[in-house]
């Protein structure tokens, strides 16, 4: 869908079917008025396709409906028919309209919401004005600007003339205004007066009814249509993590700049590292998981000759070695580096965030609890040293380039370089500056952020999915996707990213299940929710 969501300060809704769930109490009112002139009942199914314009067409399209032989009757027998039928209706609704009538849910969630974001609010229904009144200060006082319902010698929806009317009231234009109803009159109310139509499908008729009456958006539920109102950016955004930070604090930094709700990363860097956090906004959120599969790039500078508790250098010093000036050549240096290169076996740095029985090891350390650290399978995929040997202080320090697989831990990188030359050594200094495919070349700083942000500078989170399957699907799968349910699509891969018209919808998974039309079934595991 376009990009839409800064444009609109208004909303007008509907009432019945839309903001309220009447239709059992007007079902309930048709049919004591069709039992009382001995007349067939009618099913909610049937009821809903009578409301829409007003209790005078109601009961019109309720005569066409249960009398068969309509045609033969008179003028006199059809006004005497028509005016008891709309009596007794209108009696027993006036009586009994809150018997079952509730607001739908979410509804009185998300009105508030869009009131505490500026957005301008009216109600727009054909039912009688008085009684339109009476329902929104039953459920709705003090939420509404405007308030209207059907007056005499004014024309009822779908005219637009009340529409204009309520949008001037607002102070607003009609292109920064959405109208959002249940029924085809609705959208066609909506396509007279040239307003965004909102359809919503939980109530009088079906999405495919909306969508061919004139909705340019549709939603399961009232919530959905904050997503309208969405101003957050949503995708991933690099930053520079500056040194003596957690990655928490720069996230809480962009989190509190850019007024977000949601916001996570995709790899932590200690304090004492810089460089490259991969920040994930909005909905993005969701594929944290899956972009720490990413591998790493740094540079770090190791120190020969101390080891410490925490592996780098803020921690307490456990050992010691005098590293002579003469102790090693570049060549020596550079070839320990080089049998790094391949898989290895390395320890979890005991000052990390991975859980042991449920918590975190830098945690135990602290409470001075000692545990088997686990050993992970890293990858090194090249090191390499990038600056001269520089002896300090009878220990040897020196900066190194590397690129590694996911989760691996440099400070343990360090220890294990320490181990083959013979001495304890530890990271004293770390800086990130790839991972995956993102480089810090493209990274803001926080100043960027609070100062002179960008959002061109927010990146699609499907471009984050390339070794990723990314399966595009059509309207019919796109609403199974969103109800989290099993689709069946041309592919094999165990895990799928799903989009609809370019836009990332859903996770899935395969099933077990065999082939139906030689397409694989799969099961949802992730689900972003994008009616509108």
């Amino acid at each position: 869908m376009e990009n839409i969501n800064k444009k609109f300060k208004g909303v007008i809704f509907d009432l019945d079917g839309t903001l309220t769930n009447t239709i059992e109490d007007i079902t309930d009112a048709i049919n004591y008025s069709l039992s009382k002139n001995k007349l067939p009942n009618v099913t909610i199914s049937e009821a809903k396709y009578l409301v829409g314009n007003g209790a005078k067409v109601l009961i019109e399209r309720m005569m066409k409906h249960v009398i068969t032989n309509l045609d033969s009757f008179s003028k006199e027998e059809y006004d005497k028919l028509y005016n008891s039928l709309y009596e007794d209706y209108m009696f027993s609704y006036n009586l009994w309209k809150y018997n079952h009538t509730v607001p739908y849910e979410s509804v009185v969630k998300t009105l508030h919401t869009l009131k505490r974001k500026g957005i301008k609010l009216a109600v727009l229904s054909n039912k009688p004005e008085r009684d339109t009144a009476g329902v929104v200060e039953k459920f709705f006082s003090g939420i509404f600007d405007v308030v209207r319902g059907g007056r005499e010698g004014v024309p009822l929806k779908p005219n637009p003339t009340v529409v204009f009317e309520v949008v001037k009231e607002l102070g607003l234009s009609n292109d920064e205004v959405i109208y959002c109803g249940d029924s085809d009159v609705d959208m066609v109310t909506s396509v007279n007066a040239g307003l965004f139509g909102v359809g919503a499908c939980y109530g009088f008729r079906t999405k495919k009814e909306l969508v061919e009456s004139g909705a340019k958006a549709t939603i399961n539920s009232c919530y959905d249509i904050l997503r309208l109102f969405d101003d957050e950016p949503n995708g991933i955004l690099l930053i520079d993590k500056p040194l003596g930070m957690s990655s928490q604090e720069a996230v809480t930094k962009v989190k509190r700049a850019l007024k977000l709700t949601k916001i996570g990363h995709a790899g932590t860097l200690d304090p004492l590292a810089t460089g490259l956090l991969v920040v994930l906004l909005g909905d993005s959120t969701k594929l944290a998981n899956y972009l720490l599969e990413d591998d790493k790039e740094y540079i770090g500078e190791i120190t020969i000759g101390e080891r410490t508790s925490t592996l780098d250098k803020e921690g307490e010093v456990l050992e010691t070695k005098v590293v002579s000036k003469d102790a090693f050549t570049e060549e020596e240096i550079d070839k320990v580096l080089n049998s790094l290169i391949g898989k290895i076996n390395m320890k979890v740095p005991m000052h990390s965030a991975i859980k042991y029985h449920g918590a975190k090891l830098y945690e135990l350390a602290r409470e001075g609890i000692e545990v088997d650290v686990p050993v992970k399978e890293n990858e090194v995929f090249s090191i390499k040293r990038i600056s001269d040997l520089q002896y300090v202080d009878d220990k040897l320090k020196f900066s190194f380039a590397c690129h590694v697989s996911k989760g691996t831990y440099i400070r343990s990188l360090c220890e294990e370089i320490g181990n083959r030359m013979g001495f304890p050594a530890f990271m004293s200094g770390l800086r990130r500056v790839s991972a995956g495919k993102y480089n810090i070349n493209d990274a803001l700083t926080l100043d960027d952020v609070k100062n002179n942000f960008d959002e061109n500078k927010v990146i699609n989170a499907l471009d984050a999915l390339d070794k990723y399957k990314v399966v595009e699907v059509n309207e019919y799968l796109s609403n199974r996707v969103n109800n989290g349910m099993m689709i069946r699509v041309n592919a094999e891969d165990d895990l799928i990213f799903v989009t609809h018209q370019n836009k990332l919808i859903g996770i899935y998974e395969k099933t077990n299940e065999e082939k139906v039309n030689n397409k694989t079934s799969y099961k949802a595991r992730r689900v972003w929710k994008t009616n509108i």
